[in-house]
């Protein structure tokens, strides 16, 4: 999420596009989101883990958000990488959730909020970083500081899984 609140202004830079062209971004998202969620089910029938479909879709959200911010995409292309994005988080998040309430039994409560309070402390932590390495134009930067949260979602994905197996 971190990375999609900068999407903006990166499309806004590269296409020197005005505010309402870059609300389009919160479309391209949010189609993509609902695509990630009408999938979800199916993808559970599929897959039969839900460790399995977090770690698919923790690598279609990285490739998305480094295509994104590391080539130059034609306008098309930045929101297809949206769309992908946003079906990313859409189909991953409720098998996270799953998982997080599975493991907590008794503490579901508990360990939800201190998951989404995780994750708003590091999305608000990475932000200002990313965001004063993209304003100097270093979009190398930016992916390094995002791939650090990616990195480290990722990795967490795939112990998960294969300790869960």
């Amino acid at each position: 999420m971190a990375a999609f609140l900068l999407s903006g202004e990166i499309l806004g830079r590269r296409h020197n596009l005005g505010v309402a062209e870059v609300g389009m971004t919160v479309t391209a998202f949010g189609i993509g989101l609902g695509i990630g969620n009408l999938c979800a089910g199916r993808l559970r029938r599929v897959c039969g883990r839900e460790e399995i479909i977090l770690v698919g879709t923790t690598s279609l959200l990285a490739a998305a958000i480094a295509t994104f911010v590391l080539f130059p995409l034609s306008l098309a292309g930045s929101f297809g990488c949206l769309i992908a994005w946003g079906a990313a988080l859409g189909a991953g998040a409720p098998s996270g959730t799953t998982i997080l309430a599975e493991r907590a039994r008794g503490d579901k409560g508990m360990v939800l909020a201190f998951a989404e309070t995780f994750n708003n402390v590091f999305i608000f932590g990475l932000l200002p970083a990313a965001s004063a390495l993209f304003d100097q134009g270093n979009d190398a930067g930016v992916m390094a500081i995002l791939g650090v949260g990616l990195s480290v979602g990722a990795g967490l994905t795939i112990l998960d899984a294969s300790l869960k197996r």
